[in-house]
């Protein structure tokens, strides 16, 4: 039925580039700065496993691979392993858990889990990344990753060695 269908041809639409642009940041984990995307739409934390080595994260295996559905149809992928790391941004000081996957352009991602746990609110038009009502963070923007830690963003505390690819 719908392969005789007639569609129109139309420009998608330009949006500023700003509003677009995803909430990313650094954090530290086990003491070394990570690049981090925060996440609401992600129902789940997870590093990559190159951030799990050089963290010397203790990685653990699942009994059984839990697979993950990805918002794309026909896009998943599957967990097999777990680590715990203590996690710092801003107020945030604590023992967080995470899964162990082949993440791209990220060290790590902060889904609901971490969101919601400590009441981390993203503000996409103010491009800010908060922690309850007393911490604000601005976002990184585009490029800023390239700069040396002296430039950019950090967390609170002395300068964390810095994840590598």
């Amino acid at each position: 039925a719908f392969r005789n269908r007639m569609y129109r041809t139309e420009k998608r639409p330009e949006y500023d580039p700003r509003l677009y642009r995803c909430l990313e940041g650094y954090i530290e984990l086990n003491g070394m700065r990570v690049f981090a995307l925060f996440d609401s739409g992600s129902t789940f934390d997870s590093i990559t496993p190159s951030v799990a080595m050089q963290i010397k994260a203790d990685e653990f295996q699942f009994p059984r691979s839990v697979k993950v559905q990805l918002a794309t149809k026909g896009s998943h992928t599957a967990l097999a392993r777990g680590t715990y790391a203590q996690c710092r941004f801003g107020p945030v000081d604590t023992t967080h858990y995470f899964d162990i996957s082949n993440i791209d352009h990220y060290d790590c991602v902060l889904g609901m889990p971490f969101l919601a746990k400590h009441d981390v609110v993203l503000r996409p038009r103010n491009r800010l990344i908060e922690v309850g009502e007393k911490f604000s963070m601005p976002a990184i923007e585009e490029g800023a990753r390239l700069k040396s830690w002296s430039q950019t963003q950090r967390p609170t505390g002395s300068a964390p060695k810095t994840a590598t690819k």
